[in-house]
């Protein structure tokens, strides 16, 4: 079906779930056997922690990160590929929880993704504001002088953080940083 739902990607949306999923589901069952299970007792979640990896870096790399638009398209023309999805505050909740799985999965595939040989890099920043500068005096999120910049390229104030990142010239992220502002 191409159509609205296919403007994003080249291919059908369930072959690009069916492969995010394969590849993060066997990543999650490799982490699992390296490091115990994530849960000691009860039963497993409905919804899978791979489940939850899978749509979680889709909303990242095709909706800019906008969880509930992403969760919205999933439930409104994918219900099918994920029937048990959370509502956003318990997706919310549970991706949060996985942060840590999902860096390793990270580290794994950009070590797979790029060639040992390719020693070039691109590194570049942006910026994260957290607040309004006038309002940084009342921020509850962070507080002090090093948050305290200037986006050049807006010419705005920021007040907050700024992302740093290397990729290799294929635009596979090999390493990256959260620092104030």
């Amino acid at each position: 079906m191409l159509g609205l739902t296919d403007y994003i990607t080249e291919c059908h949306w369930e072959t690009t779930f069916t492969i995010w999923y394969t590849w993060i589901d066997d990543m999650y069952q490799s982490f699992i056997r390296l490091n115990g299970p994530l849960r000691r007792r009860g039963s497993g979640p409905v919804f899978s922690d791979s489940e939850v990896i899978t749509v979680g870096l889709i909303i990242e790399a095709y909706f800019n990160g906008k969880e509930e638009l992403g969760l919205s398209f999933v439930r409104q023309y994918h219900a099918d590929l994920f029937p048990q999805l959370l509502d956003n505050s318990q997706f919310n909740r549970r991706r949060r929880q996985l942060t840590g799985v999902m860096e390793w999965m990270r580290q794994r595939l950009s070590h797979l993704l790029i060639p040992a040989e390719d020693r070039v890099r691109v590194m570049d920043s942006a910026p994260i504001p957290v607040c309004t500068y006038t309002r940084s005096r009342a921020c509850m999120t962070v507080s002090g002088p090093e948050y305290a910049s200037v986006m050049a390229s807006k010419k705005a104030k920021l007040y907050g953080f700024r992302f740093y990142a290397t990729t290799s010239m294929d635009q596979v992220i090999d390493h990256w940083m959260l620092a104030p502002a």
